[in-house]
C-alpha cells in the first residue's frame, strides 16, 4: 500500500499518533527534525506533472533546502490524479504528501504542530476550530519570532539560487516587515493578474541581494498585495493568529482571506523583503478550480487532461531549461519544455 495513502483520521476528539500521520522513514530524514526552522506547504490539485516541476526546480536551485520540513497538501479527484501523486510521493522521499481532508484543518494542525513542536494531529482539531490560540494545549508562543512559513503552489517555477536561511534570517532581523515575497523583484514590471504595467516602489538595499520597500504607500499591482500563498514566507507568529480566525475550504479562499485581512498589519509591519531580482514565478497554463476566475492560457494544449497524459507517458518539465529565466510578473505565460524521463 501507497505510505501516504493510509493516513487515517481517529475520530474528531481523538489525538492522532505521529505514526499515523507519517512514515518513519522520512521522520528520520534530516529534513524532519525538531531544530528546522522553516515550515514548506505546498499546495497542489490535479497537477503531478507542474507539482513534479515545481519540486525539481525547488531542490535545484534552493542552496539549503534540507533546512525546511517540506509538506504536499494534495487533492486528487480521479484515481488517475492520485496514483500519480503517490508516484511523486515515491521519488521525493524527502517530502511528506498528505491527501486532502478538511483543507483548513490540514493547514492548522502542521502550523500549530509546527509552532509547537508537537507531532502532527496531536491537538484535538474541535479545538483548532472553535477555541482558536488560547484553548491550544500546546507551548506555542506568539512572540517567537524563529519559525518561518513558506507557501508554495504547484505551477511555481524556480529559476536561480536563494536560500531559505537567508531569507528567514531577514524576517528575524527586520521586525518590521511582514513577510520575504520570493516572486518579486526589481524586474516584475507588469501585474498579470490585472494585465496592467506596475511601478516599482521605492526600494532599501540590505545586502546587496534582499530589497526592502513598503508595501501600504504608494505602490501597486503585487507589490501592494502582501499575504499571498505561491511563493512568500512568513513568521508563523503572525499568521497563527490570522489563519485561525479565517474560513476557508481551498488555497484560493485562504489566501483571499490573508489578502482581504492585511489592513490589520499595516502599522506594525508596512514592509516586505524580496530579492533583487525574483527567484521564482507561476506558469498560469491552465486551471484546476471553479471557485475564483483566475486568468490563465486558453486552449487544450496545456490542459491537465493532457498534461496528465503525458506524466503517465513519461515526460516530466524539464525544469533547466528555465534556468536564470527573467520574468516580467509574479504570474507569466511561458511554453513548457518536456523531457522524457
Amino acid at each position: 500500500m501507497i505510505r501516504f495513502l493510509s493516513l487515517r483520521v481517529v475520530g474528531n476528539w481523538g489525538w492522532l499518533q505521529r505514526s499515523q500521520w507519517f512514515d518513519k522513514k522520512r521522520l528520520a530524514h534530516p529534513q524532519h527534525t525538531e531544530e528546522n526552522k522553516i515550515l514548506g506547504l505546498v499546495f497542489s490539485r490535479d497537477r503531478a506533472m507542474q507539482l513534479d516541476c515545481a519540486l525539481r526546480s525547488f531542490f535545484l536551485h534552493c542552496t539549503d533546502a534540507r533546512e525546511a520540513r517540506l509538506f504536499v497538501i494534495y487533492k486528487a479527484t480521479t484515481d488517475l490524479h492520485g496514483r500519480q501523486y503517490a508516484q511523486l510521493a515515491q521519488e521525493y522521499d524527502e517530502v511528506c504528501f498528505l491527501k486532502q481532508k478538511k483543507f483548513r484543518w490540514d493547514v492548522l494542525d502542521l502550523l500549530l504542530q509546527f509552532a509547537s513542536d508537537r507531532p502532527a494531529g496531536y491537538v484535538p482539531r474541535p479545538l483548532l476550530t472553535f477555541c482558536g490560540l488560547s484553548g491550544v494545549p500546546c507551548n506555542i508562543s506568539l512572540h517567537d519570532p524563529s519559525r518561518s512559513v513558506l507557501f508554495m503552489v504547484d505551477d511555481n517555477v524556480f529559476v536561480r539560487k536563494f536560500s531559505l536561511l537567508q531569507v528567514h534570517k531577514s524576517l528575524i532581523e527586520q521586525q518590521d516587515a511582514l513577510g520575504f515575497s520570493l516572486r518579486l523583484g526589481t524586474n516584475t514590471t507588469y501585474c498579470y493578474s490585472l494585465d496592467k504595467a506596475q511601478a516599482l516602489p521605492t526600494f532599501a538595499s540590505l545586502d546587496g541581494q534582499v530589497l526592502k520597500f513598503n508595501w501600504t504607500r504608494h505602490v501597486d499591482g503585487d507589490f501592494s498585495y502582501p499575504l499571498e500563498v505561491s511563493s512568500s514566507v512568513y513568521r508563523v507568529s503572525e499568521l497563527v493568529p490570522l489563519l485561525t480566525s479565517l474560513f476557508f475550504n481551498n488555497p484560493n479562499a485562504l489566501e483571499g482571506n490573508m489578502a482581504n485581512r492585511a489592513g490589520r498589519f499595516r502599522k506594525r509591519f508596512p514592509y516586505l523583503l524580496c530579492y533583487t531580482r525574483s527567484v521564482t514565478f507561476c506558469n498560469p497554463v491552465n486551471v484546476v478550480q471553479s471557485v475564483y476566475s483566475n486568468r490563465a492560457r486558453e486552449g487544450s494544449e496545456y490542459s491537465t487532461e493532457r498534461l496528465t497524459e503525458l506524466f503517465e507517458e513519461g515526460y516530466r518539465i524539464n525544469v533547466n531549461s528555465y534556468r536564470d529565466f527573467v520574468s516580467n510578473a509574479c504570474h507569466q505565460d511561458k511554453e513548457l519544455v518536456f523531457e522524457r524521463n
